[in-house]
């Protein structure tokens, strides 16, 4: 399941770990597609959209929190990703970006209380993916 703020990258991030292509458009509801679970951004911005996203992440075997490397001042709740009852997976997106901050996004991964290790990637170039493949098949998923 992927969580994050709007404008993380979480949709094209599923595509490029399906292998999939395919441009990624907004995300009005949460989506099945295939292994994965699509989430609008706004369900972790506005905290009455949160108990949407605890029930659904029952369905799923881990959350990926997509935080982008672009847009600091993503607004965030401390401690939220310790309400989920899966584990939780902290990954940063878009660090081939101009002005990309890895440290100012790492540092809101920790905030929100997503454990170490933290992915850095490019959904778009592909960079960091697959480090993030063989985490996520080290959890048992071997359909990435």
């Amino acid at each position: 399941m992927f969580i994050g703020p709007s404008g993380a990258g979480k949709t094209t991030l599923s595509y490029a770990l399906s292998g999939g292509g395919g441009k990624a458009s907004k995300t009005q509801m949460i989506g099945f597609a295939g292994d994965f679970i699509d989430t609008p951004g706004e369900y972790l911005e506005i905290p009455r959209f949160y108990k949407a996203l605890f029930v659904t992440a029952q369905q799923a075997d881990i959350v990926i929190m997509v935080i982008p490397a672009d847009k600091c001042g993503v607004y965030l709740p401390d401690g939220i990703a310790q309400s989920f009852p899966r584990p939780v997976v902290g990954v940063v997106n878009k660090i081939d970006l101009v002005g990309a901050n890895l440290s100012w996004a790492e540092a809101v991964l920790e905030k929100v209380g997503v454990k170490k290790p933290y992915y850095a990637v490019s959904a778009r170039t592909g960079e960091g993916l697959s480090s993030l493949k063989l985490y996520i098949r080290s959890l048992g998923h071997k359909s990435i």
